[in-house]
């Protein structure tokens, strides 16, 4: 709308044009479509370093956490941002609760940012995506399609809709897998938890074997869950039977 027509614009002009949905590229004015590709490691660190110490590289005193950071925001230039001016000015204890919270709690943010493109799908897009983040990032393609089509879904072109809009990567390097980013899993975990987060029973979907068996256990199933990633290795299930048959 705001680019309107070609002749609104001088000969020799550019019109760039960033979106998360690649649908919205898919006309026959658009000439060129490229991927914004995340940062590597050395850009990942020279744009924290920016926002944390207003220079090009860490501080020494702050260089392993640095690169903490970093990985952890896996070349996403909004954590690297976020982050790092959170970071800026702060003492070493600081850093240390910062990074250690990151590993159980999201950074709210970048999730608030990333949820607008989940939010805007259709529910059979958001259950997919949902499954793919809880349970089924890098499995074959073919594998995932099998096993969403045996729930009602039509994989073929849900996966393709949710690849334009940047959810998740059909990586066909070697093969065919499904990729996704970390802070996207993190999304979907966190909207599966996020409204009963002491209540694994009501959620939508288990995949922490702790919470599992605690259900199980208890006999607290409800209709809420509709899929559990549950792991039974011959050792375990062994020694179940035996104390079954003791019993």
């Amino acid at each position: 709308m705001l680019a309107g027509d070609t002749t609104w614009f001088k000969p020799g002009s550019r019109i760039i044009v960033t979106t998360r949905d690649g649908q919205v590229l898919e006309e026959p004015k658009v000439k060129w479509i490229r991927d914004a590709n995340l940062l590597h490691e050395k850009e990942a660190l020279r744009l924290f370093s920016r926002h944390a110490f207003g220079k090009d590289i860490p501080i020494q005193e702050h260089e392993r956490h640095s690169h903490e950071v970093v990985s952890y925001a896996a070349g996403l230039p909004l954590t690297i941002r976020v982050l790092g001016s959170k970071l800026c000015g702060k003492d070493n204890s600081e850093w240390t609760y910062t990074l250690e919270r990151l590993k159980s709690i999201p950074l709210k943010e970048t999730l608030a940012k990333l949820e607008l493109s989940f939010e805007s799908l259709e529910d059979d897009y958001k259950n997919i995506f949902l499954d793919v983040a809880c349970f089924l990032r890098y499995w074959e393609e073919d594998d995932v399609i099998r096993m969403l089509e045996s729930c009602g879904f039509h994989p073929r072109n849900d996966l393709r809709v949710l690849e334009k809009k940047s959810l998740l990567t059909l990586n066909k390097s070697f093969g065919s897998f499904i990729q996704i980013h970390n802070h996207l899993i993190e999304l979907g975990m966190n909207i599966v938890r996020r409204e009963h987060p002491y209540e694994p029973n009501k959620h939508s979907r288990l995949w922490i074997q702790e919470e599992i068996e605690r259900v199980m256990a208890d006999n607290l199933g409800s209709e809420a869950t509709r899929c559990i990633d549950l792991e039974i290795t011959p050792g375990i299930f062994f020694e179940r039977s035996w104390k079954y048959e003791e019993t």
